[in-house]
């Protein structure tokens, strides 16, 4: 052998043995990340498949249901999911399902395990990867894994992304592709090779695949992060080499989300748009619906601003609590020295901070105001000029990146002190104390639910009894005056029994539905302020109504029991059908009563 391809051996050799040597502790951080999401979803994995993890008057059954409906439509139909029969009936429409790439990826999961145990796994995994990717970010910036575990507890189990658990919102939860992209753009920066721009479009691809809004957040960095170094040393950066390698990083990127962004612009933007996301629409949730309060970072216990249950009945809870043992970790390296990067991070959790603070400054319940005018943010400014922000309904979301740059700034806190000792030990034992008392405080002590709510997954036989029976009909649900969310289980209803259903996705009230003058007349009586049934039905105009469920080919009424808010409603409703379709099919074990519609 040459001494040329000898010493190509040897250096062969030498990177398979440092990759070996990577894969072991790697493997133990992962193991710890899981054992954490374990305990923060404690006892979910005594119940992986009786229940679903998140409150059941929240988000939990509409993605159950896309989960369901990805696989369904690849699976069963091999076709992509873009538009769908089974909303909306009779109309149907486009949708783009917004947790798309975790359904995916829980197709091969269902193949295996029901739908319920599948969605429950790729929660666990997704909290596992945000501690994971963290870590690996905050490890490149220290050089020092020991003090990096306790990123991945601050980022990957903050209060926001547990209240996101609770409140079923699935897409939210995979954030472990954001670190990794930013990770990818500071090598991009910092090392000459190809390999790493490549690289980072492709994790900022995927950051923004599994959720828009940390793909602005990463695309927002990445910018962040150019200016900083055309400030520290712009010869660095004006140069073709650095050009070439923010080609690569842009075209990859651009390749790769192009498609994907004009399907969900397409589904969006269709006239049968299932869910759609106007500005204006957005602009005034932001302003009245999703606000965000600054006390909420800092208001320990359960505290909540705006309380959207009692303002609206509806049991989502908006959560951005930082944590004091976190902000204390965070000034760690502030005050002991104050190098470059850490004021870059500084400065990353300031700017995010201020973002997450949305349009207008909210204090205490109310809008901050001189002289009668409400006091703008950066964020309004920035909705308005660009078309990505002009999307984003949520501001407080903004906090991701608040504990991430935080977890960051921790870490170069512990750097500074195992500096001092030689001994892996003390590192190891004191990280694991500090990351115990940060999730303690995140378990305990902020508003985020814990234990974590779960939902009851049990569905009726009859369901599966109707998913064989033949014909391509429809169902009607009632009663339909329960919150727009906790109703979406009959969404979920139908990842057995496979027919239509009129009720779209967080659509209150369907126009196909509200245009039904029986539909409309149930609603009323569900509602109104009487004990029993009028004497003068209209008996004539609701008949006609019926006859047009029928040719628009309802089958049956099911009729939950359980969801009415009390017996006189259930009565009241019960009598009517009775008169019209005779007497039900009972199902007291279930709550359910199945009226056919003849």
């Amino acid at each position: 052998m040459s001494p040329q391809r000898r010493a190509v051996h040897v250096h062969i050799q030498m990177r398979n043995t440092r990759s070996r040597s990577r894969i072991a502790p790697n493997l133990i951080v992962l193991g710890f990340y899981l054992l954490v999401a374990l305990i923060a979803t404690y006892p979910l994995m005594c119940h992986l498949d009786e229940v679903a993890i998140g409150d059941p008057a929240n988000d939990v059954w509409n993605h159950l249901w896309g989960f369901w409906w990805v696989k369904h439509e690849i699976v069963s139909h091999h076709r992509f999911p873009v538009a769908t029969q089974l909303l909306n009936h009779p109309r149907g429409g486009a949708l783009f399902f917004i947790d798309l790439l975790n359904a995916l990826l829980s197709i091969p999961l269902q193949l295996v395990f029901s739908l319920t145990t599948s969605y429950n796994i790729i929660i666990l995994l997704n909290l596992t990867f945000n501690g994971f990717g963290a870590y690996l970010l905050a490890r490149h910036l220290t050089r020092n894994p020991y003090a990096s575990l306790i990123t991945g507890v601050v980022y990957g189990f903050c209060p926001h992304l547990l209240a996101q658990v609770y409140n079923g919102i699935s897409e939210t939860i995979d954030a472990g592709w954001l670190p990794l992209s930013l990770l990818y753009v500071i090598r991009t920066f910092q090392e000459s090779r190809r390999s790493n721009a490549i690289l980072a479009g492709f994790f900022l691809f995927m950051t923004t695949f599994a959720n828009w809004y940390y793909g602005l957040f990463g695309l927002f960095f990445a910018v962040c992060y150019l200016v900083a170094q055309l400030w520290y040393s712009w010869r660095r950066v004006v140069n073709p080499n650095m050009f070439g390698r923010l080609l690569y990083l842009g075209l990859t990127y651009a390749v790769l989300i192009t498609p994907l962004l004009m399907l969900f612009s397409y589904t969006l933007s269709a006239d049968n748009a299932i869910v759609g996301r106007d500005p204006e629409f957005v602009y005034q949730t932001l302003i009245r619906h999703n606000m965000t309060d600054l006390l909420i970072f800092f208001h320990p216990g359960n505290f909540y601003s705006p309380d959207l249950k009692a303002l609206y009945g509806e049991d989502l809870i908006i959560v951005g609590y930082i944590g004091y043992s976190v902000l204390l970790l965070g000034l760690l390296p502030l005050a002991r020295h104050r190098g470059r990067e850490v004021r870059f991070w500084a400065i990353m959790a300031a700017v995010f901070f201020v973002f997450s603070l949305g349009p207008f400054l909210y204090v205490d319940g109310a809008y901050f105001e001189i002289r009668g005018r409400w006091i703008p943010l950066p964020f309004l400014l920035f909705f308005k000029a660009f078309p990505l922000f002009s999307r984003i309904s949520h501001a407080f979301r903004f906090v991701v990146m608040v504990m991430l740059s935080l977890g960051i700034l921790a870490a170069f806190g512990l750097k500074g002190v195992y500096a001092r000792s030689s001994w892996r030990l003390p590192s190891i034992a004191g990280t694991l104390l500090l990351s115990s008392v940060v999730l303690a405080e995140f378990l305990f002590f902020s508003p985020a639910k814990y234990p974590i709510n779960t939902s009851r997954a049990h569905l009726s036989e009859v369901y599966s009894r109707l998913q064989e029976e033949p014909g391509d009909f429809a169902i009607l649900d009632l009663p339909l005056g329960v919150p727009t969310l906790k109703r979406a289980m009959y969404a979920y209803a139908q990842t057995v029994h496979q027919k239509r259903i009129p009720y779209g996705l967080n659509d209150p009230f369907p126009a196909n539905l509200a245009s039904n003058y029986f539909v409309r007349y149930m609603v009323n009586l569900e509602f109104a302020n009487i004990d029993r049934l009028p004497r003068d039905i209209p008996a004539m105009d609701l008949m006609a109504s019926l006859m047009l469920m029928k040719a628009q080919a309802y089958r049956y009424v099911i009729v939950h029991d359980d969801l009415f808010f009390n017996s006189a409603q259930a009565e009241k409703v019960h009598g009517v059908l009775r008169w019209f379709l005779g007497l039900p099919e009972r199902y007291p074990d279930d709550h359910l009563s199945i009226y056919r519609i003849e």
